[in-house]
């Protein structure tokens, strides 16, 4: 079956309500419920005309009359203006965090509201939803376990994370007695619970403890696995909630002095940066949190990034394969790509299109299933993701607890493994997250000089006439590891399949439409290409501009991407993952060599001087000698070098009569010695 039929297939299957993923058992997990995502224009929390009211509001209000309720969110008044305005005013939430509140007003009265001194936005009191490990060797945690012990053991202690999401299961034994704080905003109960299960999978992805009566507990265990767990209840037993309840579970967990780091697997139609959550998740950072978030499941499309992912301050997480996930799922052992699903830039906030910022494993990720004591699920989603990289900012603040939001982030950015074109860009963000590198990159200091091995990476692009084939060799040196293969269309748009009544009745797809395959050195088709109806670990997306395939165990030879277009002419950028991955010690570092000592000089003629010292050092790729004018001169400059174990040198062309000094340093690839003594010596006038 084509790659374009099975879209098909797809597109008229599924428009999400959700995208929280239904848990599976462990051997399997299923795709995002927003796979098929019906368009990609869906109005968001943007202000495309400019007038103070939400997309998402406008397109609202089309469908009311005057006299219905209808909720929202309004920023920059108070209640009490906002009441003067418009009389049919409820109150429901009053922010603290930033200047706004939540209510429902007539319809009639919106405008109104908009038109207040003051106002900057009113929005739709819309719906938040659920965004459904092995990562901890693949993505640098062991990595970064070794290199950067703190206490014995580098785990998160004394860092709080809050989880805004469904809430958490306390029964669980990755999570037993680990929860220290709670918040019920959707029924106001006092003691934890979770009647959805995706906030238990997040809690336990972020910092479930891999202790329990089973041998899954310690392979399904978390990245923070000693991080205090604060939980605030935002989503119902179906994963979805108000977006004034996210707000409120902002600005509790903000204000609360034993989080650090707030964690958000949620998300609602994307916009410019400017709605509420957005803007309390800016003010949360401004207080001193990390807050981290999904960038969403609406993928493959540019512009799927949900808010408040869209947010400037938030570090915002896409989500990639993981190359020693669950055993027995669509993408064990077959080398890193991009998820279909994972959203994509940019965004339209101007002070951060660039998203996400990172990705990190979020196919296939076993953790805590709530419900039981000690169960384990896999799940798929941007959701899985997201925890991970909180757990991670986790150990980087019990390693250098006075890092500021900003110093994470960039340590974050800077230390990502690149994928995909050079440099950051709206796919990958600035790469894969590496646990290890980022605490280096953040100022911890390391006792090991264990690092994160990745496999080789291989960029390739070039083009495919319609009906057309490309093969593209690359080259696999070591046997054994898996291929894992991201290909992007870089042309076209998305177009409907097919249009019904004004209605787009079977979904999106992307115009060209490119199917891949991997070709062994054998000359072999091994491996395809995932569509929507292919994939058990959920890595479908509309409209298809990414394909995504991968194979373990690859044979050493020249491998082929065999590139196809299914329908129109197009251009590709493909990233191959070649080779195994996980910890791998480097060398041990080159010292710097020892400074040699004993400097001599003697004037040899009136134009030469004869210099000699001793060898002290073991290491030296060779000697600088470096030379100034003048008895008391200061400013030296390089006028020389010899080669290992060399301890003489003559300078010619010298001025009779001339004072010169000298000074010797050792070098090799590790820097420079100190200097030598310093010599000066005088030439003859006759």
């Amino acid at each position: 079956m084509s790659q374009s039929l099975r879209r098909l297939l797809a597109g008229s299957a599924a428009i999400a309500a959700v995208l929280a993923l239904v848990a599976l058992p462990a051997s399997s997990a299923p795709p995002p419920d927003d796979a098929a995502t019906p368009a990609p224009s869906a109005p968001g929390k943007g202000d495309s005309d400019g007038d103070r009211i939400a997309d998402d509001l406008e397109a609202a209000l089309a469908t009311l009359t005057p006299g219905d309720r209808v909720a929202v969110i309004v920023q920059g008044t108070t209640p009490a203006d906002a009441h003067r305005a418009a009389p049919s005013l409820t109150l429901t939430h009053e922010y603290t965090i930033i200047p706004a509140f939540a209510g429902s007003v007539t319809a009639g009265q919106v405008t109104a509201l908009a038109h207040i001194p003051g106002v900057t936005r009113v929005e739709l009191d819309g719906i938040a939803t659920a965004l459904d490990a092995s990562g901890d060797r693949d993505y640098g945690v062991d990595a970064a376990r070794l290199a950067f012990p703190t206490d014995g053991a580098l785990d998160g202690d004394g860092v709080g994370i809050c989880i805004i999401d469904t809430g958490v299961d306390p029964g669980h034994e990755q999570l037993s007695g680990r929860v220290t704080g709670w918040l019920d905003l959707v029924n106001g109960r006092t003691a934890a619970y979770d009647d959805h299960g995706h906030g238990t999978h997040v809690a336990g992805i972020a910092a479930g403890d891999a202790t329990g009566a089973t041998s899954a507990a310690t392979t399904a265990g978390g990245v923070a696995r000693a991080a205090t767990i604060i939980a605030a209840k935002v989503l119902d037993s179906a994963g979805s909630g108000a977006d004034s309840d996210v707000v409120a579970g902002i600005e509790w967990c903000a204000d609360r002095a034993d989080v650090r780091v707030i964690s958000m697997s949620l998300g609602s139609p994307g916009g410019d940066g400017s709605d509420a959550a957005s803007q309390a998740v800016n003010a949360a950072v401004l207080a001193g949190k990390v807050v981290v978030v999904a960038a969403g499941n609406s993928g493959d499309a540019p512009g799927t990034i949900s808010s408040p992912g869209v947010a400037t301050a938030a570090v915002t997480v896409g989500a990639a394969s993981d190359a020693s996930a669950l055993a027995g799922s669509a993408d064990t052992d077959a080398g890193f790509y991009l998820a279909g699903f994972s959203g994509r830039g940019p965004t339209t906030n101007p002070a951060a299109p660039l998203k996400p910022d990172v990705v990190a494993p979020g196919l296939s990720v076993v953790a805590a299933d709530a419900g039981t004591t000690s169960g384990y699920v896999a799940m798929s989603g941007t959701s899985m993701a997201t925890p991970f990289v909180a757990g991670v900012v986790a150990l980087g603040l019990e390693a250098v607890p006075g890092a500021t939001p900003t110093q994470v982030k960039d340590a974050l950015q800077a230390s990502a493994h690149d994928a995909g074109a050079d440099g950051a860009d709206n796919e990958w963000g600035y790469g894969l997250v590496d646990a290890q590198a980022f605490l280096a990159a953040l100022g911890a200091t390391a006792s090991s000089p264990t690092t994160t091995a990745w496999p080789a990476r291989q960029v390739v692009s070039g083009s495919v006439g319609a009906g057309g084939t490309v093969d593209v060799p690359f080259a696999v040196d070591v046997a054994g590891g898996p291929i894992g293969v991201t290909l992007q269309t870089t042309n076209g748009a998305a177009t409907c399949v097919l249009w019904l009544l004004g209605t787009c009745l079977y979904g999106y797809e992307w115009a060209p439409d490119l199917d891949a395959y991997l070709v062994n050195p054998s000359g072999a088709v091994v491996a395809s290409s995932r569509c929507m109806l292919s994939a058990s670990n959920g890595n479908c997306a509309a409209p298809g501009r990414f394909e995504t395939l991968g194979i373990a165990n690859a044979a050493a030879g020249t491998w082929r991407l065999r590139v196809e277009s299914f329908s129109g002419t197009g251009t590709y950028l493909a990233t191959v993952f070649s080779g195994a991955s996980g910890v791998t010690p480097p060398p041990p570092p080159v010292a710097t060599p020892d400074a040699p000592t004993a400097l001599v000089g003697t004037a040899l003629t009136k134009t030469s001087i004869r210099l000699s010292w001793t060898d002290n050092s073991a290491n030296e790729t060779g000697f600088r000698i470096e030379r100034c004018t003048g008895p008391r001169c200061t400013s030296f400059t390089e006028v020389g070098t010899v080669a290992v174990n060399t301890t003489t040198w003559t300078d010619t062309g010298l001025l009779p009569g001339t004072s010169y000094r000298y000074r010797v340093a050792a070098y090799n690839t590790a820097g420079s010695s100190g200097y030598s003594n310093t010599v000066t010596v005088k030439t003859p006038k006759r």
